[in-house]
């Protein structure tokens, strides 16, 4: 490849969204690649790509170390004090015995950011230095299955709310661990808007020209690869397009029967002298009304009960409409596949109600005078978040699409 265009010439390739093929396209540096049909982005050809990623990666890796080794955030009340790191959150939902939880918030917010940045700089020097082997496919498999369940920029929201309901039990002070993992989300969410699987597969697959007899789009690189075989460029065996939506009903089905125990049961307890409080999720939300902290009861209210509650809905109708197998208007078409993207977008920031437990449960341990532990409903919840990912994420969008147009555009 020339430093001033990518020729996408040695093998064709695919809009993953709507399945619309393209033999061949050459992009000058700066430029971007739109999906003629369906307009989803698919390229951007940045002359400093490779050197960008490495030096975004390196950096977020280098915030990392110095991350664990500095306070997080501390709170004061009536002469007591506590201050916490980061990994202190997961040991408390353990000492509480959320192991599922805990599993959960270090894998999303601290090891899988941690593996992603450094795959990302491991496979990127190899890229640089042309020392790719075939082993190294499973790096970027990795990478790209793990921009998906980032959660740390979720949790940075969520430390801020949890400032706000702590202002009425004592003084919070951000320290210098907190200012460190906002430098980092920064760099991570820009490492990841960088990455396209396009610019980075190019660089694994033959110069060898393929002659496909049967062509299919391959999910884990948007390659061509022959229809029930391996792909030639990341040798994934991708199951072709699906005729049903059997495995994403499952999921959703299972997150509609977990919303209902996540709403009645509460999700944190507050114990103050002489004094029980169990607060579900819209009793913390009419707390922070009442305080006049609007703006934060209005983020959990949306986070917390209106995201799943019209992500559920918005699949629903989705698989429904899918699977009645209608020859739709190509309007209607677009429409359907944005309210798809958007529910995959927002879906996770439905954890902002997890970390803000989570957290609050590791700061407020004031013995006497107030104590936070986690409620029983935050299994269900995070199940409900986790569940709709997931039936998202096993949904083919391409699917919508195959009811309106039959042939390819490019």
């Amino acid at each position: 490849m020339g430093n001033h265009s990518i020729t996408l010439q040695l093998q064709p390739f695919g809009c993953h969204q709507c399945g619309a093929i393209y033999d061949s396209i050459t992009l000058p540096a700066g430029e971007s690649m739109i999906c003629s049909r369906c307009g989803k982005h698919l390229l951007c050809h940045a002359g400093n790509y490779i050197n960008k990623v490495i030096a975004l990666s390196a950096t977020s890796l280098i915030l990392f170390v110095y991350l664990f080794s500095f306070t997080f955030i501390s709170i004061e009340f009536k002469g007591l004090s506590n201050q916490i790191y980061l990994l202190d959150t997961v040991k408390n939902l353990f000492y509480f015995h959320y192991p599922l939880v805990a599993l959960i918030f270090s894998i999303s917010v601290i090891f899988l950011p941690l593996a992603f940045c450094l795959s990302s700089l491991i496979l990127f020097i190899r890229i640089k230095h042309n020392r790719l082997k075939r082993r190294h496919k499973w790096l970027c498999h990795f990478i790209f299955m793990a921009k998906h369940w980032l959660m740390a920029d979720v949790f940075l929201v969520g430390v801020l709310v949890s400032m706000v309901k702590m202002g009425d039990i004592g003084d919070v002070h951000l320290s210098v661990g907190f200012y460190l993992f906002f430098l980092l989300i920064v760099c991570m969410v820009y490492l990841s808007v960088t990455i396209s699987k396009l610019s980075t597969w190019i660089h694994f697959f033959s110069d060898n020209p393929l002659s496909l007899s049967h062509p299919s789009l391959c999910k884990g690189c948007h390659f061509l690869k022959e229809e029930g075989k391996a792909c030639n460029c990341c040798g994934k065996k991708t199951p072709d397009l699906p005729n049903n939506v059997t495995t994403s009903w499952v999921f959703l089905v299972t997150a509609l029967l977990c919303y209902l125990p996540a709403n009645v049961l509460p999700i944190m307890i507050t114990i103050a002298p002489q004094q029980k409080l169990n607060s579900t999720i819209l009793g913390g939300i009419s707390v922070l009304w009442d305080m006049h902290s609007y703006w934060v009861a209005i983020i959990i209210l949306v986070a917390s009960i209106i995201i799943p509650i019209a992500k559920i809905a918005i699949l629903a109708v989705i698989f429904w409409e899918t699977q009645k197998q209608k020859k739709l208007d190509k309007k209607i078409v677009k429409q359907q596949t944005l309210l798809f993207n958007i529910t995959q977008f927002i879906g996770r920031w439905s954890f902002i109600d997890v970390f803000v437990v989570a957290l609050l449960s590791a700061l407020v341990q004031l013995k006497s005078l107030a104590v936070i532990e986690p409620g029983s409903a935050l299994i269900p919840f995070t199940a409900v978040v986790i569940l709709t990912m997931l039936s998202a994420r096993s949904f083919d969008s391409r699917v919508i699409w195959r009811n309106m147009h039959l042939d390819h555009d490019g």
